[in-house]
């Protein structure tokens, strides 16, 4: 998937979930590309109403615990960020996908959120 692609991901997510202009909520997407060839993807809302739902803390089956905001000093909720949601439901895929295999197949991702409008490729391994 493309930046401009992901861009307009999210502007359909914004529209179909929040239905509330820029910058009210915010909106994050992966995108995981394999060595095999195979892509998925996922969008989150900071909001309740998102296409990934809350996900559960490690120490409850999830994938992450929780982690303390080093700006604000809260744990971060894990109802309304965004990032937090979709990464989430990413790991998640990839567990369910046959973690060593995948993981290590994995060649490069792709996140944009609206908060930062950033755009970045990260290496996994």
């Amino acid at each position: 998937m493309e930046e401009p692609n992901l861009i307009s991901d999210a502007a359909n997510i914004r529209e179909i979930y929040l239905n509330k202009p820029f910058p009210k909520g915010n909106i994050a997407i992966v995108e995981v590309r394999l060595e095999d060839g195979k892509a998925f993807g996922m969008g989150a809302t900071s909001r309740a109403n998102s296409p990934a739902p809350k996900p559960e803390p490690k120490s409850k089956g999830g994938q992450f615990e929780p982690t303390v905001d080093s700006y604000s000093g809260r744990t971060t909720p894990m109802d309304t960020d965004a990032e937090y949601k979709v990464l989430s439901a990413i790991a998640e895929t990839l567990e369910y996908l046959s973690t060593i295999m995948i993981i290590t197949a994995l060649e490069g991702n792709c996140i944009f959120t609206q908060k930062e409008n950033l755009v970045r490729v990260v290496n996994v391994l």
